[in-house]
């Protein structure tokens, strides 16, 4: 008799490769059907179902409330339930906690006794008071039935386990150990002879990440100007696009840094892996990132990476032995860092227990098991 396939509707209210990967990687026997809110670019080559349902994040919800204020509880919920009712999913999971369309998830799989897991990346209050208040009421209003309807919640990462146990202690036995991202270390991997591919004694230096705010591509801009201004050989090469590109590219002209930094816009994905390889250390000074498997890709190609102590990635790094970490929005900090990674006997000796570390604890092999064993009821240990 043949095994009956197990399957999910996950509700993703973002998309990038850490969803694409991990869905084709799962046990052959689980289903997914992906719920979106847009057309994303991974969708040519994977193993399993899209369904686009507008208003499912707070943007998208913001704005169909201004022009219907009913059309979130009605479009939105009622194409949903629908979608449950046609689909007949085991389990269903979402990857956010404080968004309207969670609220509507968890209320729906109550209502059809539907098996309800959240996976979050959710690890501290908001920095902002009003931000802070906001999240608050959500908790007092919405959060805590989320919660009470949970049966499994998912941390990404460790700080977030530690912040669900401590805020909702009537869900501890259902929190499970974090679950980082996998790397694909079939195509994240060294050069077979790792060395500084360039002929100078300029340390290279590389990021990879959306212009926004929050990731601090004027921390990293900074710092080699720093350097710079030492007599420091040093080159920055940034990969990405978004809204603080222009602001960024000027903050460099104005340190007087152009020459030295390198704007190379986006990147296809399977291309970045030889920037990977080609860079001497890899910098990631976010504040508050929910992961930043940039970081993890890196660290793959055999690369050292200082990362700022309040991005999630930071539990891929062992402090000192494969890789540093330095405090969120201290430039000084991440100078000092930098300098410590000059030595290049140190760097390599650092980016091959980087990859050892990857490789051995967090490949997508291994990830997705845990996680087909999780969505199989099975237990991790």
């Amino acid at each position: 008799m043949k095994k009956q396939k197990k399957k999910v509707i996950y509700l993703c209210n973002w998309y990038n490769s850490i969803y694409n990967n991990l869905f084709n990687s799962l046990d052959k026997d689980i289903e997914i059907i992906m719920v979106l809110s847009n057309k994303f670019p991974f969708y040519e080559k994977n193993k399993y179902k899209v369904v686009v349902l507008p208003v499912s994040d707070i943007a998208d919800y913001l704005y169909f409330y201004k022009k219907e204020p009913n059309a979130y509880l009605l479009k939105y919920g009622k194409e949903l339930e629908e979608l449950f009712l046609r689909e007949k999913p085991d389990i269903v999971i979402t990857n956010l906690f404080y968004l309207p369309s969670t609220v509507q998830t968890a209320s729906l799989c109550r209502k059809h006794s539907i098996p309800f897991f959240l996976q979050t990346e959710l690890k501290r209050m908001p920095s902002s008071n009003i931000d802070s208040l906001l999240f608050k009421a959500f908790v007092k209003t919405w959060g805590e039935k989320i919660i009470e309807t949970t049966n499994l919640l998912i941390p990404w990462v460790k700080e977030s386990e530690e912040y669900f146990k401590k805020n909702f202690p009537s869900i501890k036995e259902k929190i499970v150990e974090a679950i980082l991202p996998g790397v694909d270390t079939k195509i994240f991997f060294p050069k077979k002879e790792k060395s500084s591919t360039h002929k100078s004694n300029r340390l290279e230096v590389l990021m990879v990440g959306r212009f926004v705010a929050y990731k601090k591509h004027s921390d990293i801009i900074r710092a080699v100007a720093a350097l710079h201004a030492e007599k420091i050989p040093v080159r920055l090469t940034l990969i990405g696009e978004g809204p603080t590109l222009a602001k960024n590219m000027l903050l460099a002209k104005e340190l007087g840094i152009k020459k030295q930094v390198l704007f190379l816009g986006k990147i296809p994905y399977q291309n970045i892996v030889k920037y990977y390889r080609e860079t001497d250390i890899f910098v990631l000074p976010s504040f508050n990132e929910a992961i930043g498997i940039s970081v993890s890709e890196a660290m793959a190609c055999q690369v050292p990476c200082v990362i700022s102590d309040t991005c999630g990635a930071k539990d891929y790094v062992e402090e000192g032995v494969s890789g540093l970490i330095f405090e969120t929005g201290s430039v000084t900090d991440l100078i000092q860092k930098i300098k410590i990674l000059l030595d290049k006997k140190l760097r390599i000796k650092m980016g091959k227990e980087a990859a050892k570390r990857i490789k051995k604890e967090f490949s997508l092999e291994k990830q997705a098991k845990k996680m087909s064993k999780l969505i199989k009821g099975e237990k991790l240990k």
